[in-house]
């Protein structure tokens, strides 16, 4: 499958990038360009903070899309609105995304 990875260069998206790798997937990762990148995977630099960023995004289409990077709905919308809907799935994994608002502590 071809696989957009929001982010993916650590925490949860760093393993997630190697077993999709290993399972033969080709993947496409879209980072500031901050950090190191496993061999095998197709870069796109940019910053998600601005439609300008996001303007290598535009007009590629995915199966999957995970998206690791993202803190809000409306971040994950940019990316679609760009790429059209995946094919297969839309992935939201972000424990800050998730736990932000949370009044429990520490998480």
């Amino acid at each position: 499958m071809d696989v957009l990875m929001m982010g993916g260069t650590r925490f949860v998206g760093r393993p997630l990038v190697a077993q999709l790798l290993a399972a033969g997937h080709r993947l496409t990762l879209f980072t500031r360009g901050r950090q190191p990148l496993p061999e095998g995977v197709e870069h796109l630099v940019g910053d998600r903070s601005s439609d300008e960023g996001l303007a290598a995004l535009q007009g590629r289409r995915f199966d999957v899309i995970v998206d690791s990077s993202g803190r809000t709905l409306e971040d994950s919308r940019r990316v679609v609105e760009r790429t059209g809907a995946p094919a297969h799935r839309f992935v939201y994994e972000s424990s800050a995304g998730v736990y932000a608002d949370s009044e429990l502590w520490p998480l």
